[in-house]
């Protein structure tokens, strides 16, 4: 195989997991949020960016989540691989 080839193989064979955070505030008037992110697995690491142009990164999807629900009622989405 040739170089692009084998790159190719790893990009589809380790690439990220993406996820969603939806979530609300705790004040009545919060309209709400979804954020998208990407969790690796080597090294572990997850990027999460939000729809104010905010960007978060930690080392996983669930520590992301964790944080969230310290401002309020959020809930993370897996997608299928």
């Amino acid at each position: 195989m040739d170089l692009l080839t084998d790159l190719e193989y790893e990009a589809r064979t380790s690439r990220p997991t993406l996820f969603a955070l939806v979530g609300v505030g705790r004040g009545d008037d919060d309209p709400g949020y979804v954020a998208w992110g990407l969790e690796f697995t080597e090294p572990r690491a997850a990027v999460l960016w939000t729809e104010d142009g905010g960007t978060w990164v930690s080392q996983s999807a669930a520590t992301l989540l964790a944080r969230h629900r310290v401002l309020g009622e959020a809930k993370l989405v897996t997608f299928p691989e």
